[in-house]
């Protein structure tokens, strides 16, 4: 007979139970979640319409306005399939911070390390939810690879003078060039003006140590009131306030991708900006073709025994997409 631990609904209800990791920018700028019933995903993204409400005299007809508010794309994304193989031997060996000689039976053991795992897994996906959202504010589009599934690039329409990159002698550090007059033009030249800077630690110390900053930012301390949304993700340090922009710091996190190579998730040098007050961030999920998942969700997790060689595996799989719906509210530009 089939152990309830592992079935999908307990599985399920595992992780639902489990405490939600928070990531950097996922976090704080893509909280609405979009379930599709399809394994293809609809979302808008809005233009920008400048026109003024036009005048006309009392003693006429108002005039018709066309819609010029979004455009609608579709999307089936990759799937993302994280399987772990359970061994027997997993309920016979010590467990991390057991005492020495043991202190759990086989299955307290088979217990603590299928939600040890489960907890694993969804640190992973939303570690790679973060990349997408990282990718989605810096570039305005999204590229989506993997095995067997050719690179496809989602391309949400940013304005192409929504990224800079500053050129040798224009850099921030050299002679003549001030980093906060930059932050002015950036959210001068957004289609929203952009509230919160978030920056790379080698491009805060030049923007810190500049003539214009370095006495007039208010800095956080203490309880400040401007800590608050600095708790609201681990990964973003909220340093100060300067002429009506929050500074952050993104620490350095670095990823390992499939290729096996390890990149940083910000590269240095790299500010980015958005306008807190109008972006508008959605995760969306494609639905996970699976003949035991009959309903729409952000992920499905099953598992399965292997017979010869004795064996049981975990796979959680989800179909994710973060989309900027409003991608003009944010900018990067790369500063050294």
């Amino acid at each position: 007979m089939e152990n309830i631990l592992f079935a999908p609904a307990t599985l399920q209800g595992i992780l639902r139970a489990l405490p939600q990791p928070k990531l950097g920018f996922a976090a704080k700028y893509f909280q609405t979640v979009v379930e599709s019933d399809t394994p293809e995903i609809h979302f808008d993204v809005e233009g920008t319409d400048l026109r003024l409400a036009p005048f006309v005299s009392p003693l006429v007809p108002g005039k018709l306005l066309t819609d010029s508010g979004f455009e609608t794309k579709h999307f089936r994304p990759a799937y993302i399939k994280d399987k772990t193989r359970f061994a027997p031997q997993r309920s016979t060996t010590r467990m991390l911070g057991e005492r020495i000689g043991g202190e759990y039976t086989r299955e307290q053991r088979l217990e603590l390390a299928v939600a040890n795992e489960l907890a694993a897994k969804q640190l992973r996906l939303e570690r790679s939810l973060e990349w997408m959202a990282v990718q989605a504010l810096m570039h305005g589009k999204v590229t989506v690879a993997g095995d067997q599934y050719p690179s496809r690039v989602v391309d949400f329409g940013r304005a192409a003078g929504n990224t800079v990159v500053k050129t040798s002698g224009n850099k921030w550090g050299d002679a003549g060039v001030a980093p906060l007059d930059d932050l002015h033009a950036w959210s001068d030249a957004a289609d929203a003006p952009i509230s919160d800077w978030y920056m790379t630690a080698d491009a805060y110390a030049v923007l810190r140590s500049s003539a214009q900053v370095e006495k007039r930012m208010e800095l956080v301390r203490g309880t400040s009131t401007m800590t608050q949304d600095a708790v609201m993700s681990r990964d973003l340090v909220l340093m100060g306030l300067i002429d009506g922009f929050r500074i952050w710091v993104v620490p350095k996190l670095d990823v390992l991708h499939e290729d096996g190579v390890t990149r940083r998730m910000v590269p240095d040098g790299t500010v980015i900006g958005v306008a807190d007050a109008y972006f508008e961030g959605v995760r969306h999920f494609g639905a996970i073709e699976d003949v035991e998942s009959l309903a729409p969700g952000a992920y499905f997790v099953k598992s399965w025994l292997e017979q010869d060689p004795s064996a049981r595996y975990i796979l959680l799989q989800s179909a994710p997409l973060m989309v900027p719906y409003r991608p003009n509210a944010s900018f990067r530009a790369t500063v050294k």
